[in-house]
């Protein structure tokens, strides 16, 4: 059975969990340990792509590491892909999240596939997120996430979320999250 959950911002995914205590681990600021204390990690989301009416499993991987700020994302993806860099970007400091610096890789897998759209924002927001351990790993290999970011860090709606939804009862996932336009 595929659980279908509505999000209203990245945030809202965490909101009242008991697990995380007083104080979740993004309200921690890893800005405030020294430099040697940070680790930076690879990190894995999901999401879906559409190819016609199909929607096919894309796996998003985020590593955060030391070097020069620079933020590249790989695994075929067009420009409007290439464009979520900057949504990303001002989507996490704009919703209170610290913005890692030092080179960002995410890669779009399956790399022999075209990405188009900006479905993949959200995933590549969290998976971010995780990897730098501003939010837990764990919740984020369970899910599939869905939508675009507005630079606030509002989620807007995207195309092809009915059939990212078809495809996803067929995977080995616990949910898929959409934007609450879709």
């Amino acid at each position: 059975m595929l659980l279908l959950l509505v999000l209203r911002s990245p945030a809202a995914l965490w909101r009242g969990k008991k697990c995380f205590g007083a104080h979740p681990p993004w309200t921690r600021s890893s800005s405030n340990l020294p430099k040697s204390l940070v680790l930076l990690m690879l990190s894995k989301t999901l999401s879906f792509g559409i190819a016609g009416l199909d929607g096919y499993l894309v796996t998003v991987e985020a590593d955060c590491g030391p070097g020069l700020p620079l933020f590249t994302v790989v695994g075929l993806p067009d420009n409007s892909v290439r464009e979520s860099r900057e949504r990303v970007r001002s989507a996490i400091k704009n919703s209170g999240f610290d913005f890692p610096s030092g080179r960002i890789t995410v890669n779009l897998a399956p790399a022999d596939t075209k990405k188009d759209g900006p479905n993949f924002d959200v995933a590549i927001a969290l998976s971010i997120l995780a990897s730098s351990g501003q939010v837990p790993h764990q919740p984020l290999n369970r899910f599939a996430f869905l939508g675009e970011l507005s630079l606030d860090g509002n989620i807007h709606a995207v195309h092809g979320a009915l059939a990212a939804s078809l495809s996803a009862a067929g995977q080995n996932i616990d949910g898929l999250v959409v934007p609450a336009a879709n």
